[in-house]
């Protein structure tokens, strides 16, 4: 919390930068570690990827924000973390299930 009352527009677009492209470098290492993998569920998970930095990107570029500019961009970074959150957890699940078979 202490971190985000210091960030300014191009820490938060960092921020969306590095969270996205780290899941996006862990499902690749997935799948470069388990060539055997059924790789359309990482896939659908990396298109989502792609999509929330698309639409992260869109919501952090707006031209005007309505309210307070500081409660708004940290509505976005809570939705960023939820979203990244859920999903890590799917992509643990799918890394899981791999592994039992």
């Amino acid at each position: 919390e202490l971190i985000r009352k210091y960030m300014n527009l191009r820490d938060i677009k960092k921020c969306v930068d590095y969270v996205v492209g780290a899941f996006v470098d862990d499902s690749l290492l997935f799948l470069t570690k388990n060539p055997t993998a059924q790789t359309e569920p990482i896939e659908a998970l990396l298109n989502e990827a792609l999509d929330l930095y698309d639409d992260m990107r869109d919501k952090i570029n707006v031209s005007e924000v309505e309210g307070k500019k500081r409660a708004y961009f940290n509505g976005v970074l809570d939705e960023l973390d939820k979203k990244i959150d859920d999903l890590y957890k799917r992509l643990s699940e799918v890394v899981s299930g791999n592994n039992k078979e």
